[in-house]
């Protein structure tokens, strides 16, 4: 099974990431768990919120509340793109 992520969906996420933190997060995976990355909740919903401009889609509040991972936040913001 292959575990990487979109490569234009992981280098904007890299990018937010080293706004938002000094912490190097290393290789992101499609499996790889939110909670890894040891933000507190405002800080991941500065993610989604820099996720949302760059890829300039709106993501349902309780969508975002049912992610684990960043396969499938990834997936949430390609059905929100689809749809614009």
């Amino acid at each position: 099974m292959n575990d990487a992520l979109d490569p234009e969906f992981a280098t904007v996420l890299r990018d937010i990431m080293t706004k938002i933190s000094s912490r190097d997060v290393g290789e992101f995976r499609a499996s790889q768990s939110l909670a890894e990355l040891g933000l507190d909740s405002v800080s991941l919903a500065e993610v989604i919120v820099m996720l949302e401009d760059e890829f300039n889609v709106s993501l349902d509040q309780r969508e975002i509340e049912q992610i684990d991972s960043f396969g499938q936040l990834q997936e949430l913001v390609h059905r929100a793109r689809n749809k614009a």
